[in-house]
Parts: structure tokens; C-alpha cells; sequence
């Protein structure tokens, strides 16, 4: 019998060899990760010189050991010694990469330490509770052109306007972490290397600056951001904001309950929102009759649309891609395909920034819920014959379950904490996301067409969404309230 490797297992082995280098370097020192690198080339060498026996035991001389038949040399084409050494070269390489992860002699992290003249553009607004967040790009720092970005904080209002070019004078200071959290690491990650705390609004030096696709696409999520905060009330907006748009705005009080009953996953821009969103609009379109087969370009279109809503940054891009992976996966019917394919965007993600794998929890989230779609999101269908297959539900609650239970590890030591009413609230939460995420979308929509045409309209269209928001919300509310739903760790 022919012990040919296949070529997806070779590809996998590269892969995989390849995130595996880059995990090792970011949970460990360089000197254990060079061992483990080291460990796995002498075990990869050790098996190409000596050939494995079939029987069980190494050969010998002694005659009252039966010989056994050896398996073909393992550096040929016929055994898995060159799965082994791609496998080890990989990992070597993804060390290598993640070494090259550290800003450049032009960076701004080098104009650390005193007051500087910082000019830059306004890529990024998040306004809290008392103040406001401005990651300023195409730097300019005590007049030299700088790489990387700057996190400004400074007053509340008047709110930056995306593109436009600010200037602002402030001591840049490193990041640094805080109650155990690796912010500076977390920021690194997003090519973020320095923090400036102003109490003066930046100067506003040119109106429109900057007029590109990625500022376009995240004034289109503010324009949506803004219509629905218009529509609904606090903290309904905030939560369908969340679902749709990928965007935490939550109080510092809802963003606490919503750790305490382990859905934070349910309003971040991760993979988990993906699932929901190609669940929802898959099952909308075999209700209205199309197929599977001729439904899916249709979903792709979907997960772009929500990408683009939610303000095409790089994490909800990065899920977006995973969504689509997925999607193609199943589509395909096999998981060799798919398995290649998840190792494939991984790596190429890794490739670019290969921080992320440890620093960026939407990455995490994105592949363990792309992993869950894939590998057992049918097994869980199969599980769930008395859930009714109209509408979509059974597959739109199988694949909300596998994203569930593929991102519960990261969301329980993510965040220090286990809830011990996680696995309930996210059970009671579930089966009302998708009808708050329809209902919501199309009374939004209703009522803004029909205000085009209506002086007045009453908002009889948003009382469903606004009905399955709130029911959601309370039992978030009720389920954090219980004196043991967390324990720290």
C-alpha cells in the first residue's frame, strides 16, 4: 500500500507549523520557545535517519524477536518525513516572524517622554462616559514625519470628525498595563506605541484631510451608529449597535453585566457577530425560496455588508474573512478543504501582524468560532431534529451553539473571570438574538424609508425590535444581579 502524503496534509503541516512558532514565542521566553523549536527538529531529524518500524518495536538482532516489517524512509515522497521537517521549518519560520514585530527607527514610540508637537489625522473617534479616544495616523511629531499611531485623550466634546488633520501638544507617554491587562502589548498590536492625555481639544488645522475608502466606511458605521441611537433609547441602541454594527459604547455599569453573565462576545466585532449575521440572512433567504446553493453568494454579500457597517476595521474585517472561509467551507462539504482553508487566512493574518495571536481577542474568537462553524456545527443540527426547520432556526441555533462553545474558553480566562451563569444566560439570550437583530433591522429601515415620505410617522415598525432588545437586556440584567454569577480568578 502506497503511504503517499496527501498534499492537504502537507499544506496543513506548514501551516500549522507555522502558527505554532508564532504561539510559542508569544506565550514564552525566547530561550524555553528556542528549545521547544529545537526539541521538535531533533524529533524530526531522529525520524528521518531512523525508519519506523510497523510492528510496534525497533528492529534488532535477536532472533526471538519476530521482525517487522519498516516503514518507507521517511525523508521520500512515500513516508511523513517531509511533513515532519516542512512542520519544524514552519515553526522555526513564525519564531523568525514574530521577531520582526517591533517598531522601526522612524517610529513614534522613539519621541517617547516630553511635550510634543503632534499633527496628525484623525482615523479613529470613540467617545466615553466623560471623555473622548482619537487615534491619530500620518504623524508628524515636533515637525518630522513618524510611522505608527498615537491615542489621544482629551475632552469630550466638541467630538473629532474623521479626516480631518489635528494638531495638539501633549507629553507622550509609553502604554503600560494595568490590573493585569497587557495594554501596551494590546496597543503594539494595532501599531499604536504611544498614549497623549490633553486637556485641550486638538486644533482642527484642515477640514477633510484625509478622503479615502477606510475613512468612508467608518463614517458610513458612524452614520448608522447615529440613526440607530436615534431610534432606539439607551441601553437598547447601545445593545442593538452592538449585535449589528460591532460597536461597544455600553456604560461602564452594562459593560460589568455584561462580563458578569459571559456575553460580552454577544456586542463585540468577532466572529461570533459573523455567525449570527450569515445565520440570520441564510435563513431569511431560503424562507423567501431561493436554495442553499444560490442563497449563498447572497450571505457573502451579507457578512461584506455588516464589515462595512460595523466600520471596516481590521478586527471585524479579519471575522468577516473567517465568516466567508467558513461559509465556503460548508459549501464544499469537506473538511479537509476547510481545515486548509481557516489555517490558510489564519497564517496569512499571522504573516501580516502576527501580535494578534496572543493580543487580540476578536482574532481568537474569529477562528474558534470560524472552527465551531465548520467541524460541529452539523453535528449539532443533526442533534437538534425537534427544532422546526422553517425559517432557518435549526441551522441559525446550531451555528449560534458552535460559535458559543468553540469562543467559551477565551471568553472565560480572557477576561480573568468564570461565570458560573454564563452557559444559562447565554442559553436564555440565544434563541432571542436573531429575531432582536430582524426585527430591529427592518423597523430601522421601515421607518426611515417611510420618514422620507411621512412629515411624522409613529414608531408603531420599532416596537417588535425594541421588544426582543429588552428582553434580552433584562434577562442580562437579572442574571448579573445573582450574588455568585462570577468567580475571579
Amino acid at each position: 500500500m502506497s503511504t503517499r502524503t496527501a498534499p492537504s496534509v502537507i499544506l496543513a503541516s506548514i501551516l500549522a507549523g507555522f502558527i505554532l512558532g508564532v504561539l510559542l514565542f508569544s506565550y514564552f521566553s525566547f530561550e524555553v520557545a528556542l528549545g521547544l523549536s529545537f526539541v521538535v527538529v531533533c524529533a524530526s531529524v531522529v525520524l528521518i535517519v531512523h525508519p519506523l518500524p510497523q510492528g510496534g518495536v525497533w528492529g534488532g538482532s535477536d532472533r526471538s524477536v519476530p521482525k517487522v516489517k519498516t516503514s518507507p524512509p521517511l525523508l521520500t515522497k512515500e513516508g511523513p518525513g517531509v511533513v515532519i521537517v516542512l512542520f519544524a521549518v514552519s515553526l522555526v519560520f513564525g519564531a523568525f516572524r514574530l521577531s520582526l514585530a517591533v517598531p522601526s527607527n522612524n517610529s513614534v514610540a522613539n519621541n517617547i517622554g516630553g511635550v510634543r508637537s503632534v499633527v496628525g489625522v484623525v482615523m479613529k473617534q470613540e467617545t466615553g462616559e466623560g471623555s473622548q479616544k482619537i487615534t491619530l495616523g500620518d504623524l508628524v511629531v515636533d515637525g518630522d514625519r513618524r510611522d505608527d499611531s498615537v491615542l489621544v485623550f482629551t475632552n469630550k466634546y466638541p467630538k473629532a470628525e474623521l479626516g480631518d488633520r489635528v494638531a495638539v501638544e501633549c507629553e507622550l507617554e509609553k502604554p503600560e498595563p494595568f490590573d493585569g491587562f497587557a495594554y501596551d502589548r494590546f496597543l503594539a498590536a494595532k501599531h499604536i506605541y504611544a498614549t497623549c492625555y490633553s486637556r485641550r481639544t486638538p486644533f482642527v488645522m484642515e477640514k477633510g484631510a484625509r478622503k479615502d475608502i477606510v475613512i468612508l466606511i467608518r463614517k458610513v458605521h458612524e452614520d448608522a451608529v447615529a440613526l440607530v441611537t436615534r431610534y432606539f433609547g439607551e441601553p437598547h441602541a447601545q445593545l442593538f449597535s452592538g449585535l449589528m454594527l460591532g460597536d461597544d459604547n455600553f456604560s461602564d455599569a452594562w459593560k460589568e453585566k455584561f462580563r458578569r453573565t459571559g456575553t460580552s462576545h454577544v456586542v463585540a466585532a468577532s466572529g461570533y457577530n459573523i455567525a449570527l449575521v450569515s445565520s440570520l440572512a441564510l435563513a431569511f433567504l431560503i424562507y423567501a425560496g431561493l436554495r442553499r446553493q444560490y442563497a449563498f453568494p447572497f450571505v457573502i454579500l451579507a457578512i461584506a455588508g455588516f464589515v462595512i457597517l460595523a466600520g471596516g476595521e481590521a478586527a471585524v474585517t479579519r471575522a468577516g474573512i473567517m465568516g466567508a472561509v467558513a461559509l465556503t467551507a460548508t459549501q464544499l462539504g469537506r473538511k479537509s478543504s476547510a481545515r486548509n482553508a481557516l489555517l490558510l487566512v489564519a497564517a496569512i493574518m499571522l504573516l501580516i501582524e502576527p501580535r494578534i495571536l496572543r493580543d487580540d481577542a476578536g482574532f481568537q474568537l474569529s477562528v474558534l468560532s470560524t472552527a465551531g462553524l465548520i467541524f460541529i456545527s452539523k453535528p449539532i443540527a443533526e442533534k437538534l431534529g425537534f427544532i422546526p426547520e422553517m425559517f432557518g432556526l435549526r441551522e441559525s441555533l446550531s451555528s449560534t451553539l458552535a460559535a458559543t462553545l468553540f469562543t467559551l474558553p477565551v471568553i472565560i480566562f480572557g477576561f480573568g473571570r468564570i461565570s458560573i451563569v454564563g452557559p444559562i444566560t447565554n442559553l436564555l439570550v440565544l434563541p432571542f438574538l436573531p429575531y432582536a437583530m430582524a426585527a430591529g433591522t427592518a423597523g430601522i429601515a421601515l421607518t426611515f424609508f417611510a420618514n422620507v415620505f411621512f412629515t411624522s410617522l409613529p414608531s408603531v415598525l420599532l416596537v417588535p425590535g425594541w421588544f426582543f432588545l429588552e428582553v434580552i437586556l433584562r434577562i442580562i440584567d437579572a442574571m448579573a444581579a445573582l450574588p455568585f454569577a462570577v468567580i475571579s480568578l
